[in-house]
């Protein structure tokens, strides 16, 4: 479980990095001192996401981290999307905790199985 916690905090981190790179750099000064302060920023920022890349290429069966780690984002997605559902009146009371007992949590203790 301790290995799946440092996948997932490597991929949210490169993650992050990488959209904050692409807004600092839309936001930057291509000229005068603050080009230069720009160019480090960015260049720190781009070795710390090597070496969480580096980390994450690093581990044996990462594709099935990284997958089960999908999963149980799409499983909480579905869980919420049910909620709204259920909020709206699109669905019963009943009929949303019947689908989140016989799906959701099912397939979420499957998941959660495969990380052991």
């Amino acid at each position: 479980a301790d290995e799946r916690v440092r996948v997932h905090q490597a991929i949210a981190f490169v993650r992050a990095h990488t959209e904050a790179d692409r807004v600092y750099r839309e936001a930057s000064s291509t000229s005068g001192e603050g080009a230069l302060e720009s160019k480090r920023v960015l260049h720190e920022s781009a070795a710390t996401v090597l070496q969480a890349k580096k980390f994450l290429s690093s581990i044996e069966d990462i594709e099935l981290i990284a997958s089960l780690l999908m999963c149980k984002i799409l499983l909480h997605a579905t869980s919420e999307h049910i909620l709204y559902l259920t909020e709206e009146g699109f669905l019963k009371q009943q009929e949303a905790e019947e689908y989140m007992h016989h799906h959701i949590i099912k397939q979420l203790k499957k998941v959660d199985e495969r990380f052991k």
